[in-house]
């Protein structure tokens, strides 16, 4: 039987590893509910042909590509499907 000291050393790495597995596991839900909540988000202002919220939604990809991306995304919300009209 090994010693005492042992024992304990090996419950507390256990126990850490649950630990970071645990808070793992909540860091990854939280980032999968604000990606699904901005997915929500950017489906509806689709939608509703509501340009300024999709434009914030996507501000990091628009500071890259600015102005190709705005027509990009304005002909692609103004577009109605199965009338292939622009």
């Amino acid at each position: 039987m090994p010693p005492p000291f042992f024992c304990l050393l090996r419950n507390g790495v256990d126990e850490l590893r649950d630990y970071i597995a645990s808070e793992n596991a909540k860091t990854k839900k939280k980032l999968n509910d604000r990606r699904n909540e901005k997915i929500s988000t950017l489906n509806r202002a689709i939608s509703e042909k509501n340009e300024e919220i999709i434009f914030e939604l996507m501000a990091d990809d628009l500071r890259e590509d600015g102005d190709k991306l705005k027509s990009q995304l304005k002909d692609f919300v103004n577009f109605i499907p199965g009338s292939g009209k622009r």
